[in-house]
């Protein structure tokens, strides 16, 4: 228990105002006592912050960096960094997920029925996933699903919000998630957020025991993209808090 203690006591430390460094995501500091998993990719693929293990899992070898939001990004074309989410995310209490995307060239895969997924989050038998959803038909709309499985329509809240026809190569775009019993919210680039609620499962809990922090799993040459500030924070944000933060873009 004291282990676990010191752990979230941690980051709070580096939190404070005398560590956050001139020029960093002003996120670090007005959410410092939320934080619990942190990556800034800023040449690196080691959490900057996390309760528990912040180093991903497997290879992550061969990964590329560009200029970020702020500092560098990680460059997700073919990447698939895994990491643990044991302590570092808990969706069976009400959370929260950001994350800055922009492409790293032209999308050109708008015809093909491709779902770039930016972020699965897998833990105590439910799952979360942020992505864009391919094809003439969905837009390429942005999706955010939350149940016990994700690719189950009836224990799931899904919410596609926003059209990236229009995202230009190079230009950052906010994507934030709220999670909760019974519902999934999605904000894009400090709008609203929009609801999607879940029906109650209709299966029984099982006995998945995998917990794990997928990022960047199904980027194509055809929709490459960057990357940077990948935040998980143990309470919902708010439309204000969202909409300050995307304004408070360099």
């Amino acid at each position: 228990m004291m282990k676990k203690v010191l752990l979230y006591l941690f980051p709070l430390l580096l939190l404070s105002a005398g560590f956050v460094a001139e020029g960093a995501n002003p996120a670090l500091q007005q959410f410092n006592q939320a934080i619990t998993f942190y990556a800034s990719f800023d040449g690196h693929a080691i959490a900057d912050l996390s309760i528990g293990k912040g180093a991903p899992t497997g290879n992550a070898q061969n990964l590329e960096w560009k200029p970020g939001v702020w500092g560098q990004a990680l460059q997700g074309r073919n990447v698939n960094l895994i990491y643990d989410a044991t302590d570092n995310v808990d969706l069976l209490h009400s959370g929260s997920l950001m994350v800055w995307i922009a492409p790293s060239d032209e999308w050109t895969d708008a015809d093909e029925p491709v779902q770039l997924g930016f972020v699965i989050i897998h833990t105590q038998g439910k799952s979360l996933l942020l992505a864009r959803q391919g094809g003439k038909n969905n837009g390429q709309a942005l999706m955010a699903i939350f149940g016990s499985k994700t690719g189950d329509a009836a224990t799931r809240a899904l919410i596609q919000s926003g059209n990236t026809t229009q995202w230009k190569k190079g230009e950052w775009h906010l994507l934030a998630v709220n999670w909760s019993k019974g519902y999934v919210e999605l904000s894009v680039d400090g709008n609203r957020f929009t609801k999607g609620i879940s029906p109650a499962p209709t299966a029984p809990p099982t006995d998945d025991k995998s917990e794990y922090i997928a990022l960047a799993g199904r980027s194509t040459e055809k929709s490459p993209y960057l990357m940077d500030e990948l935040m998980v924070l143990n309470r919902p944000l708010t439309n204000d808090e969202v909409k300050v933060l995307f304004q408070s873009k360099p």
